[in-house]
């Protein structure tokens, strides 16, 4: 499952978070790295590019792109503009 939330305030932002094993943590920093994947992606087929793209997007309207594991598990990125 993958659970969507948007919020308007106090700034627009993009949650998205699914019910994988989430990122690991020594991987987190270099994820939104052009072509970089986490050591748990072995076997998964991407390019390496989708974080780094939005990442992009965030910095292009003032924003930004977090990233962590959710305490209840799961990996959760976060857009805000």
């Amino acid at each position: 499952m993958i659970d969507i939330t948007v919020r308007a305030t106090p700034n627009p932002t993009i949650e998205v978070r699914d019910e994988g094993p989430g990122f690991p943590d020594e991987d987190i920093a270099l994820l939104p790295t052009r072509f970089a994947r986490g050591r748990n992606a072995a076997g998964i087929i991407g390019s390496g590019l989708g974080l780094t793209i939005a990442q992009d997007v965030a910095a292009a309207h003032g924003g930004s792109l977090v990233l962590n594991t959710h305490p209840e598990g799961g990996a959760c990125v976060s857009l805000s503009l």
